[in-house]
């Protein structure tokens, strides 16, 4: 047995030797095998074959301090010593240098930047005007935190790079960023953006996850967008969304008063107006605003004229010198559908020209959070696509695009007044950006209907003799046609 290690040993030390003549010898034009009588493979410059040999091969071994001193500090040194491996006794880690570090074979993604706390999901704030952006901190923390910035935590960290997501793919360099963990969104002009950052190291880099940053009220669409509201009904005083929480002054009735309403009813406040689908807000849209005369019969039947003004270019309207001007018209013997007396049937165009008609009630607002959106009434799609219409809450897991909470009455009895009803939208689930009031309606015989009971929001897009609009009650939601003698909300929509 002696003599056996003895001659084990010496074929070792021989074939070490010859391994060092290959490695540090003048070079040799030919390849070469070590331990078979074998030539090596074409594609192999030395083959260690261990047939007859179970051995391994020994690499340098030191210490972390003396494999960091064995390449010099220069930009040449670096790059010609990419490959160099060393045995890492320090960590008993096998190590090989890639030109800008030392890579430890025993697990690279030790090597690579970890992230431990991702940007905040969501971040929104109601105007332009505000400092800092609410939201939750990140899908594992739903706490509601103020802060004007998102910031990603990492591990092993070096460099960051945030940038924004563009849906085309052509992502781009956030504006205004600098090689740090935190970056403040630029929150001066109303809509979303959507930011991740680039975290990197010597080693490799990872994506965070996305952040959406919000400015203004409004609410998510079904492909992960922003659609940007109004923060309040056309017509209501009370413009941001805690104030219309917290009023007290609401009315709320489920039965139809006489026309025409007072007092309480008459509230606009958090309510807003009640407009008559396609028609200008010529008074007819106030919550006092009286009937046409009776008998209900719509006495200037005669050829509607434009308005000469402050609507120049609308059409189909009841011209300012009759009868009906500035009046609600309940349905009589003209149509059961339609406030219209036009035989011509071109009135479905009224608000369907979007931003362009001088007939949409939105066209004409202005200085609206600065003044930076141009608005008009809103698509029926543009209502699914926030809603994923015709879904009830009773399956909330099914609206995709926001979570709607019913918010009650806080006195709900026939006549008495408190906070408003009416449906919360909150994208993220914890943070409420757009508030719809339970307004009620103006039924087509013109009197107050349902108010602080349900919601009915005018679409521009028609169906036949009827427009289709946004229904809610408690526990329902759902997009339906209906006649265009009802006065229902409207609550503008910007084009940004």
């Amino acid at each position: 047995m002696q003599i056996s290690m003895q001659n084990k040993n010496k074929q070792m030390g021989l074939a070490m030797l010859l391994l060092s003549a290959v490695l540090f010898s003048v070079p040799l034009k030919a390849q070469v095998t070590i331990g078979a009588q074998t030539p090596p493979d074409n594609y192999s410059l030395l083959d260690l074959v261990t047939t007859n040999m179970k051995k391994g091969v020994h690499l340098p071994r030191m210490t972390t301090t003396e494999r960091d001193a064995l390449i010099p500090a220069t930009t040449a040194d670096s790059a010609a010593a990419v490959g160099v491996a060393v045995y890492n006794t320090t960590t008993n880690c096998y190590d090989v240098w890639n030109g800008k570090g030392w890579l430890s074979l025993c697990d690279y993604t030790n090597n690579a930047p970890v992230i431990t706390v991702q940007p905040r999901a969501f971040s929104w704030k109601e105007t332009t005007g505000e400092t800092d952006f609410t939201g939750i901190t990140s899908p594992t923390d739903p706490t509601p935190l103020k802060s004007a910035t998102i910031s990603v935590t990492a591990t092993g960290a070096t460099s960051y790079q945030w940038y924004e997501y563009i849906r085309n793919g052509q992502d781009k360099v956030a504006a205004g960023t600098s090689n740090a963990a935190t970056y403040t969104p630029d929150g001066s002009a109303l809509g979303m953006k959507q930011y991740y950052c680039l975290v990197s190291n010597a080693f490799g880099s990872i994506n965070s996850d996305t952040a959406k940053v919000a400015v203004g009220c409004g609410a998510m669409t079904m492909d992960g967008g922003w659609r940007t509201f109004m923060c309040y009904n056309l017509g209501a005083t009370e413009t941001t969304i805690g104030g219309q929480l917290s009023y007290t002054g609401n009315y709320y009735v489920g039965i139809n008063p006489t026309t025409p309403a007072t007092g309480a009813a008459t509230d606009v406040t958090v309510y807003g107006d009640l407009h008559q689908w396609g028609r200008v807000p010529d008074g007819h849209q106030l919550r006092s605003s009286l009937n046409n005369p009776p008998p209900n019969d719509h006495p200037s039947a005669g050829p509607y004229t434009p308005i000469d003004t402050p609507w120049p270019d609308g059409s189909e309207q009841i011209a300012s010198g009759a009868p009906d001007y500035g009046m609600f018209v309940a349905n009589g013997s003209i149509t059961s559908d339609d406030w219209n007396a036009n035989p011509t049937g071109r009135n479905v165009w009224l608000w369907r020209n979007y931003r362009y008609s001088q007939n949409d009630p939105c066209v004409h607002v202005t200085g609206v959070d600065g003044g930076d959106a141009l608005w008009r009434v809103p698509t029926q799609s543009e209502w699914s696509d926030i809603l994923r219409g015709g879904l009830s809450t009773s399956i909330p897991s099914r609206n995709t695009a926001n979570v709607w909470v019913w918010r009650a009455f806080s006195n709900p009895t026939d006549g008495s007044t408190g906070t408003s009803a009416g449906y919360e939208v909150k994208p993220d689930g914890v943070t409420t950006t757009l508030f719809l009031p339970a307004a009620g309606c103006r039924n087509v015989n013109g009197r107050l209907f349902n108010v602080g009971i349900i919601g009915r929001y005018w679409s521009a897009t028609t169906y036949g003799d009827f427009s289709y609009h946004l229904f809610f009650s408690y526990g329902t939601l759902r997009t339906e046609s209906i006649q265009r003698a009802y006065g229902n909300s409207v609550r503008c929509v910007a084009e940004l």
